[in-house]
């Protein structure tokens, strides 16, 4: 095929081609903007066709697949694989909490016995598998952090986070919701009332009962150690006190 002579419609500057290259995006070797060979009908014609897009490569030579345009498909495949990973696990982890806070509801609505009857409104996960329950009983509202695991034999429990010598607060709550409890389970201490509570020790609260015009001391102990796993209930021991 002839050579022949072409300009660059950008800058002007000629350039030599050959024939069989018309129609093929070419990139100027002085102002490096892209032209398409024109087709040849005489050997002093030099038409010119508006450019197309091409790789940069040699002086008029034709378009050569880039290798930054394969890096940038790699890399995207790599980024959209990445962001698939991170929605899955985003979902699995969402779907564990629910059924964490589901199997806690179960729990402590079933397990245990001071507070029973109580309504859950609520539950906050603190940090690790510790929690923040807030539930209603006889119009109160009542707060408690719990701790949730499971035992060698895969069994969910969820227990008290706290010490009962460290929270007197949560002490004479407690002694009151456990008091209601043992009075609708005791027919003989049904006409009491409760009229105050003092903590004595860790786990121990003296309540001062009133039965018609009278008044009797008992101190009610409690101990710290309950797991809600759906059967276990605290346990308690109420002493007269003379």
């Amino acid at each position: 095929m002839a050579d022949r002579i072409i300009s660059c419609p950008h800058c002007g500057q000629q350039m030599s081609v050959q024939e069989d290259w018309a129609g093929m995006a070419l990139e100027c070797p002085n102002c490096k903007k892209t032209l398409t060979c024109p087709q040849f009908s005489s050997p002093d014609s030099t038409p010119f066709a508006p450019k197309s897009p091409m790789s940069s490569g040699a002086q008029g030579a034709p378009e050569q697949p880039g290798a930054s345009g394969k890096f940038l498909r790699k890399a995207g495949s790599v980024a959209v694989i990445a962001i698939i990973g991170l929605v899955i696990f985003l979902v699995q982890s969402r779907m564990e909490e629910n059924h964490i806070r589901d199997e806690i509801r179960n729990l402590f609505a079933s397990a245990s016995f001071i507070y029973s009857g109580a309504q859950l409104t609520d539950i906050k996960k603190q940090s690790g598998n510790n929690y923040t329950v807030t539930f209603r009983r006889d119009g109160k509202t009542y707060r408690r952090p719990i701790r949730y695991r499971t035992t060698g034999h895969n069994k969910a429990v969820i227990e008290l986070a706290f010490q009962y010598k460290d929270r007197q607060d949560y002490l004479l709550e407690d002694a009151g919701l456990l008091w209601e409890n043992i009075k609708k389970n005791n027919a003989d201490l049904s006409s009491y009332r409760m009229i105050d509570a003092k903590p004595q020790s860790a786990g121990v609260v003296r309540l001062t009962l009133a039965n018609g015009n009278r008044t009797e001391k008992a101190d009610l102990h409690i101990t710290n150690k309950e797991s809600f796993d759906g059967t276990a209930q605290i346990e308690y021991r109420l002493t007269p006190v003379y």
